[in-house]
């Protein structure tokens, strides 16, 4: 594990914290979604221990030191909206992809814009990352969008990377170097 605890991150609207068992029920609902589940690599949710084990999981990578993945919450509201996070972190390479997802219910209202503003930079500076990818299905024109909207660059084909429901899909690479990330920001760093 590379933190001592899991970090806490905050955007104008939104708190970015460890998921907990007690989110599981959210996950639940919107994971069950074929909707929502169709672009991101799992067969929708039957079951409510199914959450519950994605929970498990995902704290499981953070303590091997795999991955870091938030519970998206409106810190108004405590409203849990979503995750977002790396997986494929690999340390030697400093490199990883980044994830995410929202309910559908609150689709469109600029959430992963604002969340991704923060997530990025921790990438670079906290991760110490030189590469972020992100696999996208071609049909994704919202999620697309946003990854061009941060400067990533399509990079290529993965052909039938992707099974769901039965069926292979290819998905697009996109990746955002660090060289690219400095220059639109202005920092420079190894």
């Amino acid at each position: 594990m590379i933190f001592f605890s899991f970090p806490v991150l905050e955007t104008e609207r939104f708190r970015l914290r460890e998921l907990t068992k007690e989110d599981a029920p959210h996950l639940y609902g919107y994971f069950s979604d074929e909707e929502v589940v169709q672009y991101y690599g799992l067969e929708p949710f039957t079951r409510k221990e199914q959450a519950e084990q994605f929970v498990t999981q995902i704290k499981s990578g953070f303590r091997n030191g795999m991955m870091i993945r938030w519970a998206i919450v409106n810190k108004e509201t405590g409203e849990f909206l979503g995750t977002v996070g790396y997986h494929n972190w690999n340390r030697q390479h400093r490199r990883a992809e980044i994830g995410y997802e929202l309910k559908k219910e609150v689709w469109r209202k600029g959430i992963m814009t604002e969340v991704l503003k923060t997530a990025i930079p921790f990438g670079f500076d906290r991760l110490l990352l030189n590469r972020i990818g992100a696999t996208v299905r071609a049909e994704n024109i919202s999620s697309r969008q946003l990854l061009r909207k941060f400067r990533f660059s399509e990079e290529g084909i993965l052909q039938e990377y992707q099974c769901y429901l039965g069926e292979f899909y290819d998905l697009l690479m996109y990746g955002l170097t660090r060289s690219t990330y400095e220059e639109k920001t202005g920092q420079k760093q190894c």
